[in-house]
C-alpha cells in the first residue's frame, strides 16, 4: 500500500484513522500535537501545523497524505476574532501542506472538510456535491476556502486529491455535541423533542475510515469530491430514544413547539443548541456510492451503540465524581 502521512492523528478521527490504515497494510506516518496521545504501531512525529512553515520533513518519503488536523468549532466561541484563528489553523497549514506533494512526488492528498460549507441546514432537500457553497459561520467558511486552496493546487500541479464533506461524526471517544446530548439522555431528564420532525444525517467513524481505504484504493487523476454519512437520516427523538435504549433508560420526550422551543432557547441564550437540534442538515451519499462502490459498512444503531459503550466503560473508569 505504501507509507501515508495522517494529520491530526490523536484526534477522535485519527485514533480510529490509523489502527484502520495499519490494518489495511498501509505504512503510517501519524502527526499530532499531543505526542502522549500517539497511536500506537507507527512512526510518531509532533507537529503544531499552524506553527510549522517547512512541511517538506513531515512529508517526504511517502505515497499519500490523509489532512485530519484542525481547529473545529465550539458552542461558546471566545476568540476576539473566530474567523482569523479558524484561517490561521485550518486555512494556512493546508495551503502549506497540499504545496509540498509535488516536491516530494506524493501522489495522493486527501482533505477532510466539513459539510457546513454548504450551510447549517438543508432544507426539503439534502445536500448535493454540486450545491453552492453558502457557509454561515467561521469554521464553515475556513474549510470552503481550504477546500478552494486544495483543489487549485491539485489541478495546477496535476497531483489526485479528494475532498469529503462531513457531517456530525460520531463514534468510541466521541466528544462535542453528540456526547453531550448522550450524558443528558443518561440524567433521565425530560427532553422536549417529541414533537420535532426534523431530519439529520450522521457518520460514525468506522464508516469514515471505510470510505477513505476506498478513496486511497480507487484514486484518479484531478478533484473529487464526496458527501459522506451513514445513509441513515433520523430526527433529534430517533436519536434521544436510540441512545436511552442502549442505555437501558426510557427516553422522557414531551412535545413542545418548535417556535416556543426557538423562542425560550432565545431567551436563555441557547439558541444555537436549539437550532441544531431542530433543523434538518441531510446529505445525499449517491455519488459516493456510485463513484468508489462504497456501501457504509456499519449500520446507524451498530455505530450508536458502540459510541455508549463506550462512553459508559470510560465513565465507570472515571468512577463517582
Amino acid at each position: 500500500m505504501g507509507r501515508i502521512l495522517v494529520t491530526g492523528a490523536t484526534g477522535f478521527v485519527g485514533n480510529a484513522m490509523v489502527p484502520a490504515l495499519i490494518a489495511a497494510g498501509w505504512e503510517v506516518r501519524a502527526s499530532g500535537r499531543d505526542p502522549s496521545r500517539k497511536p500506537a504501531n507507527c512512526e510518531f512525529v509532533a507537529a503544531d501545523l499552524a506553527l510549522e512553515s517547512d512541511l517538506d520533513s513531515l512529508v517526504a518519503n511517502t505515497d499519500a497524505i490523509l489532512h485530519l488536523a484542525a481547529r473545529v468549532p465550539v458552542m461558546h466561541e471566545k476568540a476576539n476574532d473566530p474567523l482569523w484563528e479558524f484561517r490561521r489553523a485550518n486555512v494556512a497549514p493546508t495551503a502549506r501542506l497540499v504545496e509540498a506533494p509535488v516536491r516530494n512526488k506524493v501522489k495522493h492528498f486527501t482533505f477532510a472538510s466539513s459539510l457546513k460549507v454548504h450551510g447549517e441546514k438543508s432544507g426539503d432537500q439534502p445536500f448535493r456535491e454540486d450545491d453552492p457553497l453558502l457557509a454561515e459561520d467561521a469554521y464553515g467558511v475556513s474549510k470552503a476556502e481550504a477546500e478552494r486552496v486544495v483543489a487549485e493546487q491539485a489541478v495546477n500541479s496535476g497531483i489526485s486529491a479528494t475532498i469529503l464533506r462531513l457531517p456530525l461524526m460520531y463514534g468510541p471517544g466521541v466528544k462535542g455535541n453528540f456526547l453531550r446530548l448522550a450524558r443528558i439522555v443518561a440524567t433521565g431528564l425530560p427532553l422536549p423533542f417529541a414533537a420535532v420532525t426534523n431530519r439529520r444525517s450522521m457518520l460514525y467513524v468506522g464508516n469514515f475510515c471505510s470510505a477513505v481505504l476506498a478513496d486511497l484504493d480507487q484514486t484518479a487523476a484531478g478533484v473529487r469530491t464526496f458527501l459522506l454519512s451513514d445513509g441513515h437520516d433520523v430526527s433529534t427523538a430517533e436519536l434521544v430514544r436510540n441512545i436511552a435504549a442502549i442505555l437501558g433508560r426510557p427516553a422522557r420526550l414531551f412535545p413542545v413547539p418548535e417556535s416556543m422551543l426557538q423562542f425560550v432557547a432565545s431567551l436563555i441564550g441557547y439558541s444555537e443548541e436549539i437550532r441544531r437540534l431542530t433543523e434538518s442538515l441531510q446529505v445525499d451519499i449517491s455519488r459516493v456510492r456510485e463513484v468508489l462502490h462504497w456501501i457504509p459498512p456499519h449500520s446507524f444503531d451498530e455505530g450508536v451503540a458502540q459510541t455508549i459503550r463506550a462512553m459508559a466503560v470510560e465513565t465507570a473508569k472515571k468512577g463517582p465524581a
